[in-house]
């Protein structure tokens, strides 16, 4: 099911919202026992449907708690739906293999090529790269992207498995739905 375009309103210039909001009193109580699994996954049936809109309050009862859990495992998703949107599962592992290839090449990471072919590219001023402080340390790693150059064959292979890719950034824009 597609709902039309008219049951979308622009609430804000940054917020646009399904017209029929999902009303969540009733997981508030005393209108019977709410399974909280089922209660969300059928929450994934309801944005699937274009029925993106949910009220919330405190008093509720555990509805903010199911839309948070709700919320983590859409999250969850949000990679997998980028990777299949990109050209899919096969299409990242043939980039990997080339990514590979070119990291063993110039003896540094994965990681290192990716960052640097990025960097080369002449819009780009910087990469954001998660710091998992506390948890994982990859100051070193990091800093030998600094440390070599790709040259044109390696970026001719990264290009060749990207050509075959579809356009993310004609898809979601210059930032993912996380931010709108």
């Amino acid at each position: 099911m597609a709902l039309p375009t008219l049951s979308r309103f622009q609430l804000t210039p940054d917020i646009n919202i399904c017209r029929i909001l999902n009303g969540m009193w009733q997981v508030s109580g005393g209108h019977g026992r709410i399974d909280p699994t089922a209660a969300i996954q059928e929450m994934f049936r309801y944005v699937d449907a274009g029925f993106t809109t949910w009220d919330l309050a405190d008093h509720y009862g555990p509805a903010e708690d199911l839309m948070g859990e709700f919320r983590r495992q859409l999250l969850a998703t949000r990679g997998k739906e980028a990777l299949d949107h990109w050209g899919g599962w096969q299409l990242f592992q043939e980039l990997l293999v080339v990514l590979k290839q070119i990291a063993t090449k110039h003896t540094v990471s994965i990681a290192n090529v990716a960052v640097r072919y990025i960097l080369d590219k002449p819009a780009i001023g910087g990469v954001i790269i998660g710091a998992r402080l506390g948890l994982s340390e990859h100051l070193q790693d990091n800093a030998r992207v600094f440390e070599f150059s790709l040259d044109d064959d390696d970026r001719q292979q990264i290009d060749a498995v990207s050509q075959k890719s579809r356009d993310l950034y004609r898809a979601i824009g210059d930032c993912g739905d996380e931010y709108r």
